[in-house]
């Protein structure tokens, strides 16, 4: 039981690592969108 228990908590981390890169990268790309439509478009 020990050893699953601690197979499952690093694969659960293996996860929420790859959901916060996504989350940084989506988050990145927002930030560009938005200084790219400030850039162009001057309002």
């Amino acid at each position: 039981m020990g050893s699953e228990s601690m197979g499952s908590e690093s694969t659960t981390r293996k996860d929420t690592l790859k959901v916060e890169k996504l989350s940084l990268l989506v988050l990145a790309l927002c930030i560009v969108v938005l200084v790219y439509v400030i850039v162009c478009r001057p309002f």
